[in-house]
């Protein structure tokens, strides 16, 4: 799990309020790669997430 970056796939935790604030003053809605049951397989296989 140490080459899993998180944040690339799912947005940080914490209250909803500071995301909303946070949401406010980005130019730019933050887009997260896509993570499949096919994905998670394949990593459980090769014992590596990408």
């Amino acid at each position: 799990m140490n080459d899993f970056h998180f944040n690339d796939y799912f947005p940080e935790e914490g209250d909803e309020i500071s995301g909303f604030i946070k949401g406010l003053f980005m130019r730019k809605k933050q887009e997260y790669k896509r993570l499949t049951m096919r994905d998670l397989q394949e990593g459980i296989i090769k014992e590596k997430i990408y």
